[in-house]
């Protein structure tokens, strides 16, 4: 298995969160390689430390789950209020543009 060392690098500064998978799953490292883009590991039955099991199909089901269980709680509440206010604008931007687009044909 060949990981890309420069995107471990890049990636130090989200150790925190890398601490919260490995508390929460022993499959942390196909967790951690999956949501960096290092590998792909879909479809992944994760089982939790908590004895609960989640199926992730593609990306996105993996990226809500770390944005939700790991990222998160490692923020501060102005940070995670910018961040959702900035996913809301671009939830109504593609929708707009969909209903544009949508009316014109």
């Amino acid at each position: 298995m060949s990981l890309d060392t420069s995107k471990l690098i890049r990636n130090v500064r989200r150790a925190p969160e890398l601490l919260r998978a490995i508390l929460a799953t022993s499959q942390w490292f196909d967790l951690t390689a999956g949501y960096l883009r290092l590998k792909q590991p879909y479809p992944l039955v994760l089982q939790l430390r908590n004895q609960q099991r989640i199926t992730l199909i593609n990306r996105s089901d993996l990226a809500t789950l770390w944005l939700v269980s790991f990222l998160l709680p490692t923020r501060s509440m102005v940070r995670i209020c910018a961040l959702l206010t900035s996913v809301q604008t671009s939830v109504r931007l593609h929708f707009t543009l969909l209903s544009v687009r949508h009316r014109r044909t």
